[in-house]
């Protein structure tokens, strides 16, 4: 459902997100809302397997359809999201298939295709819709607020934070701002020890660590294991994104860890998992 809100969204707004104005921060705000929303689609990727292939083209429709927006507009962050997840649904495939050796070679052989590609962009001067990416490849946006987040905190706040309104010094960043001070750093452990200190990180990760472990290799299920990459992935986004804010993927990282903590889930394999995917049957009404 949001996937398709995402695309609805999109359409409705087209002319603003795919203007010429790469640099717009309206359009980049637009794309980057619209894909959180419709980001948490992955999870059905990640559970291909207990769904019905119209529903596997689907999420994999959408997925793609997320990747060229966000590559449009340049958000290095979350074409890093984009493929990493893609790369875990592969991972998911190579579990469940057992077609190790043929995927492997294929994934071999399109990495090479792919850096041979990629290598002679170098050569050109008009990348079409990649313009702009290719541009920005090396554009260092977070160095400066970083050293102003670190210039800006005391001792006591990276222990302890600075409490869920806390803010850090940091003009001439957004376009608006008239104070000089940010709720937000983009850097997601940072923004964790904003709020909540080292403290609250390693809470956090206690509970979460040990949640992905058990998915990943004390289950006998893709459901747990794709949770705890759910879990695992969430993690790794804490550099290019702020992670823990109220959306979809964060909600449905806490549903993940708790699929994780239950034994039974975990004990199930996936034909017991199929069964209850599986819709129950309507009672003939004319036989009653």
């Amino acid at each position: 459902i949001l996937s398709v809100l995402h695309f609805l969204f999109t359409a409705l707004f087209y002319k603003d997100i795919f203007n010429s104005d790469r640099q717009s921060i309206m359009s980049q705000g637009m794309v980057e809302y619209f894909t959180t929303m419709g980001f948490s689609i992955s999870f059905l990727l990640l559970t291909y397997l207990y769904h019905e292939p119209k529903k596997r083209l689907f999420a994999l429709a959408m997925m793609a359809f997320s990747l060229l927006c966000v590559v449009y507009r340049a958000r290095r962050g979350w074409i890093f999201m984009h493929l990493t997840t893609l790369l875990s649904v592969l991972m998911i495939y190579l579990i469940v298939s057992k077609k190790t050796i043929m995927v492997t070679y294929l994934a071999i052989i399109m990495a090479l295709v792919g850096y041979l590609y990629f290598s002679s962009l170098y050569n050109q001067t008009n990348f079409g819709i990649f313009n702009f990416l290719v541009e920005r490849a090396d554009e260092d946006t977070r160095g400066g607020v970083e050293d102003l987040f670190y210039e800006d905190m005391q001792q006591s706040d990276w222990l302890f934070g600075r409490g869920i309104k806390g803010e850090y010094y940091c003009p001439n960043i957004d376009a608006l701002d008239t104070r000089g001070y940010r709720s937000v750093i983009e850097t997601g452990f940072l923004h964790i020890i904003l709020k909540g200190g080292i403290i609250y990180l390693v809470l956090l990760m206690l509970i979460l660590i040990p949640a992905l472990i058990m998915g990943l290799f004390k289950s006998n299920n893709t459901l747990s294991k794709a949770s705890g990459l759910i879990i695992l992935l969430w993690i790794i986004y804490l550099y290019p994104t702020v992670g823990n804010t109220f959306s979809p993927q964060y909600i449905l990282v806490w549903i993940a860890t708790g699929i994780c903590y239950s034994a039974k889930i975990r004990a199930l394999n996936d034909e017991e998992i199929q069964k209850y995917m599986q819709p129950k049957q309507k009672p003939d009404l004319k036989a009653l």
